[in-house]
């Protein structure tokens, strides 16, 4: 999953609105959910962790996803999207 997707699944799991009350929810400025709306970057590591919590989701596997988004290698790319199916299974 991408940042766009996560801020989808908060919007959704907690039954909001718009994107101004997913970032209060999440304690943000509006400008940074705009940030990420637009491509323009991908949550940095405080960001997974409360998006993580928000989503009742561990936080690793919040961070390997957005870890295989960033990567720019196919073969990275690769390894952190098999992390993150790991850490979401409880296997890892």
């Amino acid at each position: 999953m991408r940042t766009v997707e996560f801020l989808d699944a908060v919007k959704k799991r907690h039954a909001l609105q718009s994107d101004y009350a997913v970032a209060k929810l999440l304690g943000w400025r509006i400008s940074r959910v705009y940030e990420y709306r637009g491509g323009h970057r991908e949550l940095d590591d405080e960001g997974c962790v409360q998006v993580a919590v928000a989503l009742d989701l561990p936080p690793p596997y919040v961070m390997a996803c957005i870890a295989a988004a960033r990567a720019k290698d196919a073969t990275i790319k690769k390894y952190w999207q098999t992390a993150a199916k790991l850490l979401k299974s409880g296997t890892a």
